[in-house]
């Protein structure tokens, strides 16, 4: 590996390589006719502190990479650092890029990674260092809302740092800027991730060394969605991706784990007890239970589609009296008895399986209403429209409002609502990129004026 433009001068927002205080890693390959609008933002940042941009040519093949990355390093002598190496994959390109940065400056706080074919708002770089320099040191990473061109649309990622959901559906795109405690602690890409979700991987990394990411909103960040790249190829066949994330994670993805990350964010189960007019919010009852008022709890259900939130609603509905949840929690069967619950529907379809559409809120409010009178017995059903918490890697679109069949049980006629039949779906494209995959999707289309 060489590089080439790696004296300093002093110009807007860069300076002498003492005082650089962030760095936006550029790893380019076959991307030559994108890369110069990249290269064009990352230089365009308006910070209050030194930065440096650092391009790493991934052995391409094509000269107009070289020569544009040469151009920009004439031009922007201190400010723009060039790099050319073998190709051996674009997470050797971002570790190659991060031990250059970490050598050369050594007041280094944070590094930034743009892939080449991205582009960011010249306030970015800023308000995510601001970020981290805000943050307590448990936060080892700024992760920014994903607003996607090519294809329209842009996905919210705001609300408090999941670790549940990470493991789930990555959260934090590429994107987004590591802070220099995370990458002291040896967090690096993964060079044999080859097909795509290398940076699910790094933030995991992250996570399994006690570090949090922070969500900063407003950060200009474009990610191009373009109909053949990596990211559209890993999806054609994502389980192997899957399988060696988990495998090189054991710790993070073991079954006690995932429930006492999803204890500390919410519950799993909204236990109903008539006989108090009382929902009971809980995934086990040893790790706590959450007693809510049952107007108030209809009202969170019918304001979840809005905006949904695990910690708000959970995802499954079972109803019994405060006699019977006693016993069962005195024996130690409840947790069993509410596991079960998560595979019951209505009559005529003993194999249901919760659903996660958003919009239920009506369907719901009948069933409670009904239930509340006496008319239904305690099975378990779906609270459709919220963040699932049972590790299921599926996505549901959006379900219509439905209303309980008049008269009867509410489950009367052909059974459970669409979204109690459904099954456990694939994971949808740009699950582990952008939407949820733990039932809850906040991407938002945007349409082109």
């Amino acid at each position: 590996m060489h590089s080439v433009g790696t004296h300093t001068a002093s110009a807007s927002g860069s300076g002498d390589a003492e005082d650089v205080r962030a760095a936006i890693v550029v790893p380019t390959y076959k991307h030559s006719g994108l890369l110069v609008e990249a290269l064009s933002t990352a230089l365009a940042q308006d910070t209050d502190f030194a930065y440096a941009v650092v391009v790493v040519n991934d052995g391409c093949p094509f000269p107009e990479t070289g020569r544009v990355c040469r151009e920009f390093a004439v031009a922007h002598p201190g400010r723009l650092h060039y790099l050319h190496k073998r190709n051996a994959g674009l997470s050797a390109a971002r570790n190659s890029g991060i031990a250059f940065a970490l050598d050369a400056f050594p007041a280094l706080e944070a590094v930034y990674f743009l892939d080449s074919d991205n582009r960011i708002r010249p306030h970015l770089l800023q308000r995510m260092l601001h970020a981290l320099r805000a943050a307590g040191p448990e936060v080892g990473w700024a992760y920014p809302d994903v607003d996607k061109f090519g294809f329209f649309e842009f996905c919210d990622m705001s609300g408090a740092y999941s670790p549940l959901e990470h493991l789930f559906r990555n959260v934090s795109e590429a994107g987004s800027m590591a802070s220099r405690r995370l990458l002291d602690s040896g967090a690096r890409f993964d060079e044999a991730m080859r097909q795509g979700s290398e940076d699910w991987e790094f933030w995991l990394q992250g996570l399994e060394r006690g570090f949090h990411g922070v969500h900063v909103p407003g950060t200009g960040f474009g990610y191009r969605r373009r109909g053949e790249s990596m990211l559209t190829e890993s999806e054609r066949d994502y389980r192997p991706i899957l399988t060696h994330i988990q495998k090189r994670h054991p710790a993070l993805f073991a079954v006690r784990a995932v429930l006492r990350a999803e204890a500390a964010v919410g519950r799993r189960y909204a236990v109903y007890l008539p006989d108090r007019a009382i929902v009971r919010c809980v995934t086990d009852p040893a790790l706590g239970e959450e007693d809510v008022p049952l107007a108030d709890f209809v009202r969170r259900v019918l304001r979840a589609p809005e905006r949904p939130g695990y910690g708000e609603c959970p995802g499954l509905l079972a109803v019994m009296d405060s006699g019977l949840y006693e016993l069962l929690k005195r024996h130690r069967l409840l947790r069993g008895a509410l596991w079960g619950s998560g595979t019951s529907g209505g009559p005529g379809d003993p194999g249901a399986r919760r659903g996660d559409g958003a919009g239920d809120g009506e369907w719901l409010h009948a069933v409670l209403v009904r239930r509340a009178r006496g008319t239904a017995g305690g099975r378990a059903v779906s609270l459709a429209g919220q963040r699932g918490g049972d590790g299921d890697a599926a996505h549901r679109g959006p379900a219509r409002p439905r209303s309980a069949p008049a008269g009867g049980h509410p489950f009367a006629g052909a059974g459970p609502p669409e979204a109690l039949r459904r099954g456990p779906a694939e994971p949808h494209p740009g699950a582990a990129r952008c939407c949820a995959t733990a039932g809850r999707c906040r991407c938002r289309p945007v349409h082109a004026a």
